[in-house]
């Protein structure tokens, strides 16, 4: 598999679209919310460290615990950008499925050849809309580190993440500026291109039959 979201090719990818208008987010208690990331963060970590599961079962595991903690519907429209407004209801659809299983398998790729060790929550960090971000310590095996954002936005008091920052980073903002170099430009085309990437993948079997 193709991965572009990698600690060094996020942090290289700095050169964001202009910033978009989000709609505000309930308020978030800042305590609830470093204590909710913790919880993501143990979990994924014991993903990936727990005994007695084939490496199959790992990724099933984390493949779930990514799709109940992440609003992908959000997560791809602010990836689509621009161009998610000229593309039918079934494009946007169809490409916050795949994007949901790309980005899941790219970041389950990304974890497993850091060798993650620890996960710490830092400071957070109340948005114009309300929105908050934790940062986060990523302790790696080797004693270097990586500092992650997670973006949280609040509904009917139910948190989800709706973008991560690696580095400084945008998630969203980084795949949005893949989208807009890339030769396919609409959300059918990444679509397209999407599919012939995932092939096969069955984290996508997983998100499909989550996200229906």
């Amino acid at each position: 598999m193709t991965r572009f979201l990698l600690p060094t090719a996020l942090a290289a990818a700095i050169v964001m679209a202009a910033p978009a208008v989000f709609a505000a987010s309930d308020k978030i208690d800042e305590k609830v919310a470093a204590a909710h990331v913790q919880t993501l963060g143990s979990e994924a970590l014991a993903a990936f460290t727990q005994t007695g599961l084939t490496p199959a079962q790992k990724e099933e595991t984390f493949t779930k615990l990514m799709l109940k903690n992440i609003d992908f519907n959000e997560l791809s429209t602010r990836v689509m950008g621009p161009a998610g407004s000229k593309a039918t209801p079934a494009d946007r659809k169809e490409f916050t499925r795949l994007f949901a299983a790309y980005f899941i398998n790219t970041v389950n790729e990304m974890l497993k050849g850091l060798n993650v060790t620890a996960f710490t929550v830092g400071r957070v960090k109340v948005q114009p809309n309300q929105e908050v971000i934790v940062d986060t310590t990523i302790q790696k095996s080797d004693g270097q580190s990586i500092e992650a954002g997670w973006r949280l936005q609040s509904a009917g008091g139910v948190l989800k993440v709706v973008d991560v920052y690696v580095q400084g980073a945008s998630a969203a903002g980084h795949f949005q500026d893949r989208m807009k170099q890339s030769t396919q430009t609409s959300v059918k085309g990444q679509n397209d291109r999407l599919k012939q990437v995932l092939a096969n993948s069955p984290t996508l079997q997983v998100v499909s039959a989550s996200l229906q």
